[in-house]
């Protein structure tokens, strides 16, 4: 069978090979510690499972973004482990996870033997087929023991736990992009400021109910997200409401912004913030409060002309935005995805 995804490795691994990409390949390599024998291996995983800084991986890069259901498939359903060859007929092969017990079809380029061990990763690039991604081990039929000391070993490892972390950010970064695309739709902005916080209150929760029951998805192809819920057998609440926490509901304003990059904030006296960096008030505790706030991250710096202002009040007269960010509100390594709950969380 044509593998889609083969046509894009050559372009993936030349990305993931790139020096403006070192310093993922140098924190990746030091958590998956690949050897000469399988450098082919971690590349393989580097283009396609690992999640860069930012929140993407090169092989969604490559595709200008997520859109289709086989690309979500491509970027979502991965696993890895050891996989035992329970069954070969007419060129279809069944295996059979040895850690889950789960039973999969694969679609194998090379021929396998009924008893074989697979020890890798597996893409399903096909509803209901999957196919071995990068450079797998392979193993002679060996005993149970033996089958399930090679299991332990996977699982006591440090590859199991990079990779089902990279399984978990991947899915979050990509229901965060999805997330933001709904904030679009309802509010026609990325960034709202609610100068009273019940209009806030009634707003925001009027977004969540769009995002869950009139939202529609690209990744589940016509259905909401409460309709694919209820369609998967689940009984439960239809009826969702969003709170805002305590401490926003004392704010004399809010602004909630749904960023590309770092995605859903709400920020606390945004006006009163933005009017004070932008010379309309005079200067006061709020601009201190956000630089020492370690839950408040660059954004709002980003999204206000506050340049002179803090040049001015941090006599720092020449010095770029980021400069002055980097002085005085460092900015975390990596971005944490940040999501509404869905239904049945």
């Amino acid at each position: 069978m044509a593998r889609a995804l083969d046509t894009l490795k050559p372009r993936l691994y030349q990305a993931a090979l790139n020096e403006s990409f070192r310093s993922e390949l140098e924190l990746a390599r030091a958590a998956w510690r690949p050897d000469a024998e399988d450098w082919a291996d971690f590349v393989d995983m580097l283009a396609i499972s690992w999640v860069d800084a930012t929140g993407f991986t090169i092989l969604e890069r490559e595709l200008g973004g997520i859109s289709t259901a086989e690309q979500r498939r491509w970027h979502l359903r991965q696993r890895s482990g050891i996989f035992l060859v329970d069954a070969i007929e007419q060129g279809a092969v069944e295996v059979r996870d040895v850690e889950t017990e789960e039973s999969l079809m694969l679609d194998l380029a090379e021929p396998l033997s009924k008893g074989n061990l697979i020890r890798g990763r597996l893409i399903e690039e096909v509803a209901g087929t999957w196919t071995v991604t990068g450079q797998p081990d392979l193993f002679e039929s060996v005993s149970v023991i033996q089958r399930m000391d090679l299991l332990h070993a996977w699982l006591d490892g440090p590859r199991h736990e990079l990779l089902s972390a990279q399984n978990a950010l991947r899915r979050a970064f990509l229901d965060q992009r999805e997330q933001r695309m709904a904030f679009l739709e309802f509010f026609g902005t990325d960034m709202v400021l609610f100068e009273s916080t019940e209009v806030a209150a009634r707003q925001i929760d009027g977004f969540y109910q769009h995002l869950l029951s009139r939202f529609r998805p690209p990744s589940l192809a016509g259905e909401t997200y409460l309709e694919e819920y209820l369609a998967a057998g689940t009984k439960g609440p239809t009826e969702h409401r969003l709170e805002l926490d305590q401490m926003l509901g004392q704010c004399s304003s809010i602004a909630v912004i749904y960023d590309q990059t770092e995605g859903l904030h709400f920020l606390p006296d945004f006006k009163y913030f933005k009017d004070t960096v932008e010379g309309v008030l005079e200067p006061g505790e709020i601009v201190k409060d956000y630089l020492s706030d370690p839950g408040v991250t660059g954004l709002p710096f980003r999204r206000t002309q506050c340049l002179a202002y803090l040049r001015s009040h941090l006599d720092l007269p020449s010095a770029g935005l980021d400069e002055i960010l980097a002085l005085h509100k460092p900015q975390p390594s990596r971005c944490s995805p940040s999501l509404l709950p869905g239904p049945g969380q």
